[in-house]
């Protein structure tokens, strides 16, 4: 039986405006050609994920640590913090070249509906700077339109990216749908139950039910997005 209790609902976002990209109380997401999407010891991400935010910082890592992060807006020029370093003191990056030391960083943070753990995906490639900025782009959007408690269900894949190399791959986040969180109570239930690794209410087509995460959000219908300025037939 369900027990109602007067319990703060955790205010989506305000974990993710910290001194740091990688948000607190989180695990760190990857995604690379050869293994997918998968965390920093190797496993496989859960997917389909809630995304909760994105961000963007300007870091500057040295001998494998980071020694200046940024984070508070409006970024700074990263060609004019470069510039006021000596090429001297550039490290070599993974083709053995001089690397410019800082770097516009692109993170999005994810939420498993299944068992509420929060990953903090990482990266300044120009795919992740593509797949966050989309991400990004559409939640903005969404929200305008149906209000600040909707985010996406997202599947994590990867989509072809095209370069002065030839065709690669680069992450993404592709919207299955639209939820509704937050609430003015929590309720206090059991554990769902697992069945061959997924809870009860888990749908085999690699989409998670309703009652794990929240009120599915129709997205806008054409009338609503025209307003009064509808196509006459």
């Amino acid at each position: 039986m369900s027990v109602e209790q007067n319990l703060p609902v955790p205010v989506v976002g305000t974990s993710f405006n910290g001194p740091s990209l990688l948000a607190p109380d989180t695990l760190l997401g990857k995604w690379d050609a050869d293994a997918g999407w998968h965390d920093r010891d190797g496993l496989e991400l859960p997917s389909p994920v809630i995304a909760l935010g994105t961000r963007r910082g300007v870091r500057r890592w040295k001998d494998h640590v980071i020694v200046d992060e940024i984070v508070d807006l409006p970024l700074p020029d990263v060609d004019v913090l470069n510039e006021a370093i000596p090429e001297s003191e550039w490290e070599d990056g993974p083709d053995g070249k001089p690397q410019r030391p800082y770097s516009v960083w692109h993170a999005a943070y994810l939420l498993n509906p299944v068992d509420a753990v929060v990953y903090s995906y990482l990266n300044n490639t120009v795919g992740a700077s593509i797949a966050v900025g989309r991400l990004d782009s559409s939640m903005r959007w969404m929200q305008a339109m149906r209000g600040g408690s909707v985010f996406p269900l997202v599947k994590l894949t990867d989509a072809p990216l095209r370069t002065r190399f030839g065709m690669k791959r680069r992450p993404h986040f592709e919207i299955l749908e639209w939820r509704e969180l937050g609430g003015a109570s929590l309720k206090s239930q059991p554990a769902p139950r697992l069945t061959h690794g997924y809870p009860d209410g888990y749908v085999g087509d690699g989409r998670v039910s309703n009652k794990l995460q929240g009120n599915k959000v129709e997205e806008p219908s054409l009338a609503e997005d025209l307003g009064d300025d509808s196509i006459p037939f």
